[in-house]
């Protein structure tokens, strides 16, 4: 039981905190247009030195290509066959552009059904070495596919795979 009443208008303070000190060796990364900045706090020259970001390569049509075309990844035991479901999975490397908050380039990219894209993505039990090698295997195979694309499919389609092509480096 209160001794007295609640009073209206007496809300909570929040207690005002000391500012939180960074660590010396802690970089600062951020945005400029397309520059990030990184700053170093040496104890010699606090200088900041502009870092290029590579601008993501994207093609929608090269994306939506996937759809109804089989998954390349096959992860024994995960890939649920079901082509109605590919999607274009992503590269998980730096080599690839891939980066915190940043996805990698779409010519970097299989054909995977839910289960393997899952898989390759959010699944805690794989190794990197294993999610490395399916996806290099799945690779080789998507360059296969398209540049059968590239020589004989649907003019859209070709036109999107020789996009890819160029980039791939071929």
């Amino acid at each position: 039981m209160r001794s007295k009443p609640l009073q209206r208008g007496k809300g909570f303070k929040r207690p005002q905190l000391p500012p939180r000190e960074r660590p010396k060796l802690f970089p600062v990364k951020q945005s400029v247009g397309q520059v990030a900045v990184m700053r170093r706090a040496d104890e010699a020259a606090n200088e900041v030195r502009p870092v290029p970001k590579q601008p993501r390569e994207e093609n929608p049509r090269y994306r939506a290509m996937a759809a109804g075309k089989p998954c390349l990844l096959r992860v024994p035991g995960v890939c649920n066959g079901d082509w109605s479901t590919t999607v274009l999975a992503h590269s998980n490397s730096l080599s690839d552009n891939k980066g915190k908050g940043m996805k990698a380039h779409d010519h970097a990219g299989v054909w995977a059904c839910f289960g393997c894209h899952f898989w390759l993505d959010q699944d805690k039990t794989p190794t990197r070495e294993e999610r490395r090698e399916r996806f290099s295997a799945a690779m080789v195979e998507m360059r296969r596919q398209i540049e059968v694309i590239a020589a004989s499919g649907r003019p859209r389609d070709r036109e999107a795979a020789q996009w890819a092509l160029a980039r791939m480096g071929g």
